[in-house]
């Protein structure tokens, strides 16, 4: 991307732009790329996160970090999911989850709600495909 050359691998709006393709990616049912475009972002999210060790003068914005990498990761699921991956999409739902713990901010408590909610649903769908087998 152009923006990755001018504005840094790290930069907001490089991360928003390629989420948006990896969304575009999704809704033409490209599910392959869309989970490239995912991964690129999560990785960087990752290794950004990495990089800054959390202290609690920066605790506000690990959360918002964390919350980033667990909407990800829930999209990544989708992804997963689509392509009849259950086994992957439950693993990524349960790291978003894993992220979400200590997040108490209302967002966050939302998508936790939500992120378990499908959790429950996801484990249900891989029983019912080892059973299958």
């Amino acid at each position: 991307l152009l923006q990755e050359r001018a504005l840094g691998l790290s930069y907001p709006s490089v991360f928003a732009t390629l989420d948006s393709i990896a969304d575009s990616h999704s809704k033409v049912g490209n599910f392959a790329g869309a989970l490239r475009c995912y991964n690129t972002v999560h990785d960087r999210l990752s290794e950004e996160n990495n990089a800054n060790p959390t202290n609690e003068a920066k605790q506000p914005f690990d959360i918002r970090k964390r919350r980033a990498l667990a909407v990800i990761l829930y999209k990544m699921n989708r992804m997963h999911y689509k392509q009849n991956d259950v086994e992957s999409s439950l693993d990524k739902l349960q790291k978003a989850l894993s992220l979400m713990n200590g997040c108490e901010d209302d967002k966050s408590k939302k998508l936790r709600k939500k992120v378990e909610a499908d959790v429950k649903k996801m484990k249900i769908e891989v029983e019912r495909s080892t059973l299958e087998w």
